[in-house]
């Protein structure tokens, strides 16, 4: 029998044309600790879109005024992310927060990470409040990681490690896979088993104008590509989530570190011109477009729930 915010869900929510969307993701910090040559959020993309003289990103007390806004627009899910979201010295104390604002009784946020901050110690303090860690990792290969700028030559080993360490925790498990130029002959069907995720995401590199224009030339793949890639891992198709460039572009509720919703297009990101501190979750979310026909294809609002949806 479906709950009732599960009803509501399915009724007038996702019938709202002004709805919010029940799950966003949240870029906590611009900076990162690795040099991933596809990232479609770079440090130097989210200065530039800074106002000269400006901080680059919120602190604890605007971050924690966000997540409260989010509250109670109606948010449910939020995913933290980056840059690489363990750089955020306060991270834990932001996913508490988003699970006290959501009752504080099922697990509602996720993380996605590159496995480097993800100590035991600080996993333990927040297990309670994690719907799931999202691990990233492309290749069976150390060395093919690392020419595309994933770490310095153990990044395998390293997200096999917190992957079993989430595993222990009883904490799930997704792998986040960028499938390009370098990558889409490989088979990592040792790489999926190895991390054993109940969610495996594999996107198509995006190119992002202002982001990762140096190196995407390189690193795209064509539609027909990402499809052969796709029809090589069928074994996967139960548990998987594939996004090629159509899909992804129009379809996600990002966030920036300032609170400013974004959106990716052909031409780059489209950012709000307010933040949500300053005019609201509903009147930024005007100053975007994204395109609900896709998010709900993309799973959507099902996201919100661990147990459905490409969370």
């Amino acid at each position: 029998m479906p709950s009732p915010l599960q009803r509501k869900i399915e009724g007038e929510v996702a019938e709202a044309p002004s709805r919010a969307p029940l799950s966003a993701d949240l870029h906590l910090d611009h900076r990162c600790n690795y040099r991933c040559d596809f990232c479609y959020f770079t440090e130097s993309g989210h200065l530039a879109s800074v106002q000269a003289g400006s901080q680059p990103t919120l602190d604890r007390e605007g971050y924690l005024r966000l997540l409260r806004l989010l509250a109670e627009a109606g948010v449910l899910r939020l995913t933290f992310a980056g840059g690489e979201p363990t750089l955020c010295p306060f991270l834990e104390d932001l996913v508490l927060e988003w699970h006290r604002l959501q009752g504080g009784v099922r697990p509602v946020a996720m993380v996605v990470t590159n496995g480097t901050g993800l100590c035991e110690s600080r996993v333990r303090r927040i297990q309670h409040a994690l719907g799931a860690v999202k691990l990233s990792g492309e290749s069976n290969s150390n060395l093919v990681e690392k020419a595309l700028g994933r770490g310095y030559g153990a990044h395998v080993q390293l997200i096999a490690d917190r992957a079993d360490m989430l595993h222990r925790l009883d904490i799930p498990v997704h792998l986040n896979s960028v499938i390009c130029s370098r990558n889409w002959e490989e088979d990592l069907t040792p790489l999926v088993r190895r991390v054993n995720p109940t969610i495996w995401k594999i996107f198509q590199v995006l190119p992002v104008p202002g982001q990762n224009d140096a190196q995407i030339s390189n690193l795209s793949i064509s539609v027909e590509q990402f499809s052969d890639f796709l029809s090589r891992h069928r074994q996967f198709e139960g548990i998987w989530a594939p996004e090629d460039n159509e899909l992804m572009r129009g379809s996600y509720a990002m966030i920036d570190p300032l609170g400013r919703f974004f959106q990716s297009t052909p031409r780059g990101y489209l950012r709000s011109t307010h933040s949500i501190l300053d005019v609201g979750v509903h009147e930024a979310l005007q100053e975007i477009h994204i395109d609900w026909g896709k998010y709900d294809r993309r799973g959507g609002d099902r996201r919100a729930f661990a147990e459905g949806g490409n969370a």
